[in-house]
């Protein structure tokens, strides 16, 4: 019993003490604020500045040895002086709002010379205003007298749906003098290109309207096409290419939980496939066995390796539910050296793994 009670005194006193050490360190320095909202800043109008002011009611002189910022884009300055008790001081942050757009939230850690070396922790926020951009920011990419966001017009995943996909993609005429854009475009069949206007005049604005429709493109996977039109523009300037990017995937409609248990299901047990080392200008072969595990027939629309140096070979494209199917590969290591990874993509017609992507680990040894 008597062990008990010591025990608990002795507890007592350690929160007391625990109690008095935070006490310290939360009333060595009273400030008017420990965070600042800038609110929103221009970018244009360059570094935004805030003082933090204090007073010293520690109850002895103290020093800020130093101030450390949590990035590099606050700069920050203090009280160099010794402050003495009663007195103020100041820790100053000095943020760059250059190519650093949008909201932020920066801090600020003091560290003070005394018999505890307490630190403070002070926060600056806001959001920058990115400033405007001039016409080379914002289409970078110039043919003739047009220019253009980028060279590439990519209109990301597509699906074979009945609607086929549209984006825009925004032109501006540099020259000083009208263009005129005709309506000859060279493009693919399932492709639709249109330009809004078809006269653009000086430093105008326009857009490249383009439709396209993967169903009717009747394939799969990454596909790059070249787009070719022509302006008014004398000599080669009157005709421009662009590439126009997508990856089509194939589209499966929203079924119930009971209609899916009866839809196809592609299992590969092992998607990657080490052929160890070969000497250069060997062959290297590797195979991967595809099953259907659904309950109706599973269709391998496509296969698509990633480089001319894989070849393949597929025993069938059409399984039965509880058939496999070989996929034998063979990587031709001619012109390479060192670890090469290769893959070939399989493209199904299961809305679960409509998609599956086979690594090939390869090793070519130079033979000197």
């Amino acid at each position: 019993m008597i062990r008990l009670s010591i025990f608990f005194y002795v507890l007592c006193f350690m929160f007391i003490g625990i109690q008095k050490i935070q006490a310290q360190s939360t009333e060595n320095l009273e400030f008017v604020s420990k965070t600042h909202d800038f609110g929103e800043i221009k970018e244009v109008d360059g570094d935004a500045e805030h003082e933090f002011r204090f007073k010293n009611i520690s109850g002895a002189p103290i020093v800020i040895s130093k101030v450390q910022a949590s990035c590099g884009c606050t700069t920050p300055d203090w009280t160099k002086d010794t402050i003495a008790v009663g007195d103020y001081g100041f820790v100053k942050a000095r943020y760059s709002t250059v190519n650093r757009p949008g909201s932020f939230k920066k801090s600020l850690t003091v560290y003070i010379q005394s018999d505890n070396a307490i630190t403070e922790r002070l926060y600056i926020v806001g959001e920058v205003i990115p400033r405007p951009k001039d016409v080379e920011e914002q289409f970078p990419v110039q043919l003739g007298a047009l220019r253009f966001t980028s060279r590439i017009f990519n209109l990301g995943r597509v699906k074979t749906t009945k609607e086929p996909t549209i984006k825009e993609f925004e032109i501006y005429n540099e020259r000083d003098s009208i263009l005129i854009i005709s309506d000859s475009v060279l493009v693919p069949p399932f492709v639709k290109v249109e330009f809004m206007p078809h006269l653009l005049r000086i430093g105008e604005k326009g857009k490249i309207v383009v439709t396209y429709d993967a169903k009717k493109a009747n394939d799969l996977g990454f596909m790059n096409h070249n787009i070719t039109f022509f302006t008014s523009e004398e000599g080669d300037e009157g005709q421009k290419s662009i590439s126009l990017y997508a990856n089509i995937e194939e589209y499966f409609p929203v079924t119930s939980a009971k209609e899916r248990e009866k839809l196809p299901v592609l299992y590969v047990e092992k998607t990657t496939f080490d052929a160890g080392k070969i000497n250069s200008g060997d062959k290297a072969k590797g195979s991967y066995i595809l099953k259907n595990t659904g309950k109706s027939e599973l269709i391998i629309r496509k296969i698509e390796p990633n480089c001319s140096c894989i070849d393949y070979k597929l025993s069938s494209f059409n399984l039965l539910p509880g058939q496999s199917a070989d996929l034998k590969v063979v990587f031709n290591s001619e012109r390479r050296i060192g670890n090469q990874q290769k893959s070939v993509t399989v493209y199904v017609n299961s809305p679960k793994n409509p998609v599956i992507r086979l690594l090939f680990l390869v090793k070519v040894e130079s033979e000197d």
